[in-house]
């Protein structure tokens, strides 16, 4: 009852058309929508969705968190549509291409239940981390001269959550993710590069993709460092260590005496980063 359909070698506009235009014209119930740099990792994912919907068929759009490598941490990623959702071209750009019109009443967002079933980007390579901090930071920036601050600070929040991994884990695709954002938000690169098909980016890419560890760290501590232009998006992007707080969520609920915890170093000092910051906030530390 499964049938994949693979669409390549379009531009992000047009691919997203023929794929909604696809699943509307044919005679499924469901569209389960997997990006080319997301992997399923449950064999079991589609039933699970699928179950979902069975047991709520008024849903138009179920939009499901996913673990992602960028932010460390889980991001809206994976979204399944039926055949309540609306589909109107002429309403999309080559940013957001993906609106589909579905009524707040329809749509039905998953945060904690398939969370480690699909990974975002688990393994990029240099481009296409430099490549995805620019596409992120190119949507601010229309989002923010559009008037749409939510969707503006969105975006924001979801870079700012990958320069505090990246402070955490320093890999060095999350520095040049971080760059490429960086760029973008001082209009060095904008809308016409963010497309794959035309291979505008990767000259602008080439310099940071040569350099070393040490002197990315050094490039985006002076890229972070130079000011934004426009007065809208700066506005928004304020105190970036504020935007950092609004980003995770930094709580425990519970810690039971017999838990005991397992995993790399850098959960650890993830932990120690948010208790010292609570500490610090509430005058104890």
């Amino acid at each position: 009852g499964i049938r994949h359909v693979c669409i390549e070698h379009l531009p992000n506009r047009q691919a997203h058309d023929r794929l909604y235009r696809t699943f509307l014209s044919s005679d499924a119930e469901l569209l389960i929508k997997v990006d080319a740099d997301m992997v399923v990792v449950d064999e079991r994912f589609v039933q699970r969705v699928v179950d979902m919907y069975l047991g709520d068929p008024d849903a138009g759009l179920i939009q499901m968190a996913i673990l992602d490598y960028f932010s460390g941490g889980e991001i809206q990623g994976v979204n399944a549509y039926t055949r309540h959702m609306k589909w109107d071209p002429s309403a999309q750009d080559g940013l957001f291409t993906d609106t589909t019109g579905t009524p707040a009443e329809r749509r039905r967002v998953v945060w904690s239940t398939f969370g480690r079933s699909v990974v975002h980007s688990p393994d990029p390579s240099p481009f296409q981390a430099f490549h995805f901090g620019v596409h992120r930071a190119v949507k601010a920036v229309a989002a923010a001269r559009a008037g749409r601050q939510d969707r503006a600070l969105e975006q924001l929040m979801y870079l700012e959550r990958c320069h505090v991994h990246h402070a955490i884990r320093r890999d060095p695709r999350l520095a040049l993710a971080c760059i490429g954002a960086e760029l973008a938000l001082r209009e060095e690169v904008g809308p016409e590069h963010v497309d794959y098909t035309t291979g505008h980016l990767k000259s602008i890419a080439q310099p940071y993709l040569e350099l070393p560890t040490v002197m990315l760290q050094e490039e985006l501590c002076r890229r972070r460092a130079e000011p934004i232009a426009d007065p809208h998006l700066r506005a928004l992007v304020g105190d970036r260590s504020e935007l950092s707080k609004r980003a995770r969520v930094a709580s425990i609920v519970l810690l039971l005496p017999h838990l005991k915890i397992f995993g790399g170093v850098n959960r650890f000092l993830e932990i120690a980063r948010v208790r010292c910051g609570e500490l610090h906030g509430s005058g104890e530390f």
